[in-house]
């Protein structure tokens, strides 16, 4: 069965158990269409959870998180203390050894991973390395499979990088540590498949890397090739691709890895200068490990570790220096700014560009961000976990300036093909955008990418047919969600350089009523979107973006909440509130805490419209949205600001009939569609 299948059967499952029996048949012969395979996966499901007690729990507890142990359960001889976290296929567990009166970590296995137990236990065993977290038993209790590891103390390279990028010494040394386990790990014919920064424990004594649990054999036993696995944001282009991983593919994820130790953010296909300072030596290892084509790649890894290792017992003074990122210029167009009365608001915690890596042959300054260094010992007890998606270090991005134009704002055609173009996205680096175009011809929508400057045709990342618009480009650069409206009706995320389309979750079929608008988490976890619930009222959700889990953010309402947008913080989510199926509508904010959960909501606009878009200014203060004051008014764009908060302020170069707005990262580019011809046009220089 495909990941794809698997997420289908788990969302009709979902959808029916919340209905009644008597709506539920009929929903059932609807969705699955004729697939009596399909139909017979669901009804079995059903049934157990009908017999089990399951329909009366949240319905994720029966599709592959399993019900979590209380404190005091055992599993043979191993009593739970706490829940530490969820790894790959299954809960970890904070536990007690009776027998030995050690502490451990209890790693018990989702009923759907149950069978993976013996290779679980059988990757994590075959490997004896200080740098790997280690296995002291697997067991299975009553059909609860676990295994028991070492339980680490220290903090993870994830919630380390949260504070900022590492001194140049703790990259050497706790990079040569991570390359020296995954060494290890090949030479057994064991790749990982899943590195990533919460996968990584810093500990008193070095990193341990944890978290075998998507590792694949080269012997017998491997999980099925083409299987999806790992998470998208560390996946080789192969990977995300869907072709099977080999030891390359780890060496690229160490690649990103490294890249973000040393800058405090991730690494994006689209890069752009200026760089971070970095020994000359690191820069190309780095470059090395991120070569899109695995043949120009460094091929083994035990070739990382030693150029590593090499790079610290080299330099050990350069090595023990902080690096910083220029700021002269910025300092320069700041003054500049103000001088001319232009100067933006300063972002308290917008995503700047992300810098690419080039060599710096001088020494890089002694000051700058302070990140941990290897021996200042741990900070509190952490299990081997690994989330969905990563804790992304793209939290750590200090505060900017925007860039500053002084140009006059212009207005230019962005697209204008044969048929209709509508749902502009900007790349990170403002590049290139994405957006939907209907040809004209049987195709229907499609996402298409092309450049923001120059004449180079668009690039098709979709099946044609198959309905697909509304792109979201992810904050990393290298994924673009959209909704599928035929076929399988659900979100989709496709690598931006091309590649098979990757489901997500299935949602139901949405009228017009409902913008397509869908907004990514800034840790690029969740992808929010609109989809309706049980009431049939339309809600906003986030959906987890490695296991479809679907969470609810919106309260339920008899009418329409839509076109969500995550603020460039990732603090808070935006979205339009109508009370009636399409009006009227106002802007609501909801203010989010850790891992996107609600706080709570404030509206900011109390004017009744017809919204049809949103998006964020990147300094976080200041929304633009397309509004019309009736159904039938033409929608023009408006400036409101949000912190604090203020009247809207109509975007007058953008004209009437104007909607989808989208704001490129760097706020210098504002795009939309134009109704009156359904091409994209863009404002330059907008401010």
């Amino acid at each position: 069965m495909t990941p794809e299948r698997w997420q289908r059967i788990k969302q009709i499952f979902q959808s029916a158990s919340e209905r009644s029996p008597k709506d539920r048949d009929v929903y059932l012969a609807a969705v699955t269409d004729g697939d009596a395979e399909l139909r017979r996966e669901v009804d079995r499901m059903l049934r157990h959870a009908s017999g089990t007690g399951l329909l009366d729990r949240p319905a994720w507890q029966g599709l592959g998180v399993d019900r979590a142990l209380a404190a005091g359960t055992c599993l043979g001889p191993y009593e739970i203390v706490e829940e530490a976290g969820e790894g790959g296929m299954g809960r970890v567990y904070k536990a007690r050894d009776t027998r030995l009166g050690r502490t451990v970590a209890l790693k018990v296995l989702s009923a759907e991973f149950s069978h993976r137990l013996r290779f679980e236990g059988r990757a994590i065993s075959a490997l004896n390395h200080p740098n790997v977290c280690a296995l002291y038993d697997i067991g299975d209790q009553e059909g609860t499979a676990y295994l028991v590891m070492e339980y680490v103390e220290g903090e993870s390279l994830a919630s380390c990088l949260a504070r900022g990028p590492l001194p140049c010494d703790a990259v050497l040394r706790y990079g040569a540590e991570i390359a020296g386990a995954l060494a290890a790990a090949h030479a057994q014919g064991i790749v990982h498949r899943d590195l990533k920064p919460a996968n990584i424990m810093l500990t008193a004594s070095g990193a341990k890397v944890l978290d075998f649990g998507v590792a694949q054999m080269a012997q017998d036993g491997a999980p099925p090739s083409g299987s999806v696995a790992g998470t998208a944001a560390y996946m080789s282009p192969s990977q995300l691709n869907g072709n099977p991983a080999d030891a390359r593919s780890d060496i690229f994820a160490l690649g990103l890895v490294l890249y973000e130790m040393v800058t405090g953010m991730r690494h994006s296909l689209q890069s752009p200068k200026p760089p971070a300072l970095v020994p000359e030596g690191l820069a190309s290892l780095i470059e090395r490990c991120l070569q899109q084509d695995a043949a120009r790649r460094v091929q083994h890894m035990e070739e990382v570790q030693r150029g590593l290792e090499h790079l610290r017992s080299e330099s050990p003074q350069v090595a023990r220096r902080r690096w910083v990122k220029p700021v002269g210029i910025a300092a320069l167009l700041t003054v500049m700014a103000g001088a001319a009365g232009l100067m933006w608001n300063v972002a308290r915690s917008g995503p700047p560009a992300q810098p690419s890596i080039s060599a710096a042959k001088s020494k890089p300054p002694d000051d700058g961000p302070r990140g941990p260094l290897p021996d200042d010992g741990p900070r509190g007890p952490l299990t081997p976990t690994s989330l969905a998606a990563p804790p992304s270090a793209a939290t750590s991005i200090a505060p900017i300036v925007p860039p500053v134009s002084l140009a006059p704002p212009s207005l230019v055609t962005l697209a204008s093909y044969p048929g209709l173009e509508r749902d502009p996205s900007f790349s990170p680096d403002g590049d290139e955008v994405a957006f939907s175009w209907h040809r004209g011809d049987r195709s229907g929508y499609g996402i298409y990418v092309r450049p923001v400057n120059g004449e180079e045709p668009p690039t098709n990342l979709t099946d044609e047919g198959a309905e697909d618009w509304g792109p979201a480009w992810s904050r990393d650069g290298r994924m673009i969600a959209f909704r599928r409206k035929a076929r399988q009706s659900g979100i989709y995320w496709v690598p931006a350089s091309g590649g098979p389309a990757h489901l997500v979750a299935s949602i139901a079929h949405q009228g017009q009523e409902t913008l397509p608008q869908m907004s990514w988490s800034r840790d690029g976890k969740w992808i929010a979107a609109p989809d309706r619930d049980s009431t049939g009222a339309t809600q906003i959700y986030l959906f987890a973006v490695a296991s479809g889990e679907k969470r609810a953010v919106t309260a339920s309402t008899s009418g329409t909440n839509h076109a969500p947008a995550f603020s460039p913080d990732g603090k808070s989510l935006a979205y339009a509130s109508c009370r009636g199926a399409v009006y009227p509508c106002d802007v609501w904010v909801i203010e989010l805490g850790k891992d996107s959960v609600p706080k709570g909501q404030r509206r900011i606009t109390d004017e009744g419209v017809y919204i049809r878009g949103i998006a964020w200014l990147p300094n976080g203060h200041s929304l633009v949205y397309a509004a019309g004051r009736t159904v039938s008014q033409d929608t023009s764009l408006w400036r409101v600001s949000v912190n604090p908060p203020g009247r809207p302020e109509r975007i007058e170069m953008a004209g009437s009939q104007a909607r989808h707005p989208a704001v490129s990262m760097t706020g210098l580019s504002l795009a939309y569609t134009k109704l009156n011809n359904w091409h994209l046009m863009m404002i330059r220089n907008f401010h």
